[in-house]
């Protein structure tokens, strides 16, 4: 009997936490500015909305199906938008994420970019194009 109450427990827990509160959609965007840009401040928070509007824009999307994409921002890629958004909060950039993420962005920064990637790296996508705009680190496409 006591095993069996045990059982009934752990799966009432798990079907709790699997019903967790989802972020909002623009909880999960400011987590993604704030994963994807905060070290380049304001402005690169700014560029990377930017182009998750666009993005939207374009593809006929929400902008939670946008972040949400297969293996479309990096820092999605080994977490849940629950587990990003829990950590962003934590961030002194925070605030002015969600901010940013809260209004539509004024779509000047970046022109009308719809890719990025860090000065560090070189994805195939971005190979022998012109970035449109430069934002601290990050490399910005149309493409």
């Amino acid at each position: 009997m006591r095993r069996a109450l045990k059982v009934a427990a752990g799966i009432v827990a798990v079907a709790c936490n699997a019903h967790a509160a989802q972020p909002t959609s623009q909880e999960l965007v400011a987590a993604v500015l704030v994963a994807e840009a905060a070290g380049d401040g304001v402005a690169g928070m700014r560029a990377v909305r930017e182009v998750v509007q666009v993005r939207a824009v374009e593809r006929r999307q929400t902008e939670w199906q946008v972040v949400t994409a297969k293996k479309q921002f990096s820092c999605l890629n080994q977490t849940t938008p629950e587990q990003l958004v829990a950590r962003a909060k934590t961030s002194t950039a925070w605030k002015s994420a969600l901010d940013l993420a809260s209004k539509p962005a004024a779509v000047a920064t970046v022109g009308l970019a719809n890719h990025y990637h860090t000065k560090s790296v070189s994805p195939y996508w971005s190979k022998g194009k012109t970035p449109v705009a430069v934002v601290g680190g990050h490399l910005f496409f149309k493409l």
